[in-house]
């Protein structure tokens, strides 16, 4: 699956880029599904992200009541130094570009934490199950799904 950087608007120019005001970043649309509910999401492609993470706002659209061991991660957003308490849940992930679906079952955190995007697709739960490129020349993000992807159809 291939998909295109998405522009970010900025307030102010980019420092890196004086004279522009967006950034390219590597945003994928990504149903979440829960035992109630959907929610498409915009996630944050984080190949440095150990872990996935969602909001708690999004568990509650999703009719998750019952969370794994809660936990906690660091070098979320702007402060590295402090962790961020996060409740693990399974959620079903589904990524799909034209006629390509993934869908897989997947352990995600879900904090009350601000997070600065919708939600992070990292390495766990995610980023684990796919060959990943981000050729920023091209402006495209590369998902090639390994044989470990735990494939699941949909929920009743």
């Amino acid at each position: 699956m291939i998909f295109r950087f998405r522009r970010t608007a900025l307030l102010h120019d980019d420092p890196c880029n004086p004279g522009r005001r967006y950034r390219l970043t590597p945003l994928l649309p990504c149903l979440v599904i829960g035992p109630t509910g959907r929610l498409l999401r915009q996630l944050l492609l984080d190949t440095g992200s150990a872990a996935s993470l969602l909001p708690m706002s999004v568990a509650s659209s999703l009719g998750i009541k019952r969370f794994s061991s809660p936990g906690s991660v660091t070098g979320v957003g702007g402060n590295r130094a402090i962790p961020i308490m996060v409740r693990n849940a399974e959620v079903l992930l589904r990524i799909q570009h034209g006629l390509e679906v993934c869908q897989w079952k997947a352990v995600v955190g879900f904090t009350a934490a601000p997070l600065r995007v919708e939600g992070i697709l990292g390495i766990s739960g995610g980023l684990e199950y796919f060959h990943t490129t981000l050729d920023v020349f091209a402006n495209q993000i590369i998902l090639i799904p390994r044989v470990t992807l735990p494939v699941v159809a949909d929920p009743p």
